[in-house]
């Protein structure tokens, strides 16, 4: 069973954002995401992430294909993962609805990424607010856990 996120958009009222199923730990989805903001800008990350995928099965910062995780259920997008095309759901998860099983969430905004842990009860405790000018401790260590493109 993979770890579950979310990566969201903070919004006025909360946020809301879309699933993602595997190595949802910071320095799995946190890391990525990180990177993909760094390299793309956070419009072209909340439009790729958010906007035009229902949800996904992982994520990565990388362009090279994984084919060992090619389903006929996913679609590649380079330089962000594999997106779950055969779901006929929105996976939207917000701060105030079901939380989809999920244990940590991203949540974007124009100031930087807060990272927060997600109980089994669906309440949230903030693990780290990261301005988008700093590096956190998770970027650093999934580099060197598995190179520059995690």
């Amino acid at each position: 069973m993979g770890t579950r996120s979310v990566i969201a958009l903070k919004t006025s009222i909360g946020w809301f954002g879309r699933y993602v199923h595997w190595d949802g730990y910071p320095q799995g989805v946190g890391a990525g995401v990180w990177h993909i903001v760094q390299r793309d800008g956070l419009g072209e990350a909340v439009k790729t992430l958010i906007n035009e995928n229902k949800s996904w099965s992982s994520i990565t910062a990388s362009h090279e294909k994984d084919e060992s995780e090619f389903r006929e259920a996913l679609k590649w997008v380079s330089g962000y993962g594999f997106a779950h095309n055969d779901s006929t759901e929105d996976w939207y998860i917000t701060d105030d609805g079901d939380k989809g099983g999920t244990e940590y969430a991203y949540v974007l905004s124009r100031e930087g990424m807060e990272v927060l842990k997600i109980d089994w009860d669906g309440s949230c405790t903030s693990r780290g607010f990261y301005s988008w000018d700093s590096t956190p401790d998770f970027v650093a260590e999934a580099q060197a856990l598995f190179g520059a493109s995690a």
